[in-house]
């Protein structure tokens, strides 16, 4: 899975740094998604998740109308656009300026703050604490890397998170850790014990990729770009089936408590 020869083993991961360049590059769906692929494969990966993301809210009557959403890590705006878009006030943190400097042109009517949920909330936490109905933090925790890191930024996801508010979380929630490359470290379920410790508890987890968001092995990455359209109709079916487990990205659906 991982390729130890990449160069970018060869320097220490810096979060900030390595996406400020990334989106500095080139602001799009490729930048902030899978970079082995192309623009039309990320694209059916993303509108994958969104209709994993619609089907979740359905199904547990999340109604978006008037809601106050917290959209971190929200890169090129894709999912904060989709909450405006449906009513829904929205704050979007990116640790990157490019990002937040662009989505606050292109969405005036979102508010956009550089900041990084795993560290110390800033001194107006009190503009964070208890504040959202909705977190959203989908393609972005298993960036974080350092373990210290991401135990503050659940433990600041909870604390940001209203009572009766619904997180919303993407990651692998297998059984043990995997660390397929210097800034991705995808983590197992007992790893978000966190949560429930802090009042979140976990209604559901729903897979999301099977065929999808990896190499088939067996095929050039041309041709996995060519049948992207075809992977992503085979995924969906198998998401609405409602297959068990998977082992590939998952969105975990959970609640605060009051």
């Amino acid at each position: 899975m991982s390729d130890r020869n990449n160069p970018e083993y060869l320097n220490p991961y810096d979060p900030q740094k390595y996406w400020e360049n990334r989106l500095k590059s080139r602001f799009d769906i490729v930048a902030v998604g899978h970079p082995t692929f192309n623009r039309m494969y990320n694209e059916y990966l993303y509108k994958l998740q969104l209709l994993v993301l619609k089907d979740a809210l359905r199904k547990h009557g999340i109604s978006l109308n008037g809601k106050i959403v917290l959209d971190i890590g929200c890169g090129t705006g894709f999912f904060s656009r989709f909450y405006l878009e449906n009513s829904a006030q929205i704050t979007g943190i990116d640790i990157t300026t490019t990002s937040i400097e662009s989505l606050r042109k292109s969405l005036p009517d979102g508010k956009f703050i550089t900041m990084d949920i795993s560290a110390e909330l800033p001194a107006n936490k009190d503009y964070f604490a208890n504040q959202f109905d909705i977190i959203n933090m989908l393609n972005v925790i298993f960036h974080v890397v350092d373990d210290v890191k991401f135990e503050r930024a659940l433990e600041n996801l909870a604390a940001c998170l209203k009572e009766g508010g619904y997180l919303l979380i993407s990651d692998y929630f297998g059984d043990e850790d995997i660390f397929p490359a210097p800034n991705t470290k995808l983590r197992g379920l007992k790893r978000y014990k966190t949560l429930e410790q802090k009042g979140v508890k976990i209604l559901e987890i729903i897979p999301i990729y099977f065929f999808m968001n990896r190499r088939l092995d067996l095929l050039p990455y041309t041709i996995n770009n060519l049948i992207s359209p075809l992977l992503f109709a085979f995924d969906y079916i198998i998401t609405k089936l409602r297959w068990p487990k998977g082992n590939n990205i998952k969105l975990l659906i959970g609640r605060k408590q009051s």
